[in-house]
């Protein structure tokens, strides 16, 4: 599944990057989101390594602390704007 996300993402990066960024960076920054989004795979890897080693089920925290992430996100969003494609009446 992250291969197919990542090659998605590539391409839409490619697709703004035409409108908003000059030729000449725009190689150069398709590279390091790939080699970044590469390195963080890894990183997660060797992290999840590390706490499967120390504790079996220590890996459940990496999942449990997702939650942190929804608890303030799921807030925000009852006070985030209205989309402006709802505002255009048509």
């Amino acid at each position: 599944m992250s291969a197919g996300y990542s090659a998605t993402k590539a391409g839409s990066l490619s697709d703004i990057g035409f409108l908003t960024r000059p030729v000449r960076i725009r190689g150069s920054l398709l590279a390091m989101y790939s080699l970044f989004f590469g390195l963080g795979q890894l990183a997660c890897s060797i992290g999840l390594q590390i706490v499967n080693v120390s504790t079996p089920f220590g890996y459940r925290n990496a999942f449990y602390s997702e939650f942190v992430l929804l608890g303030l996100f799921v807030p925000a969003l009852v006070f985030a704007p209205e989309s402006p494609c709802k505002s255009i009446s048509g």
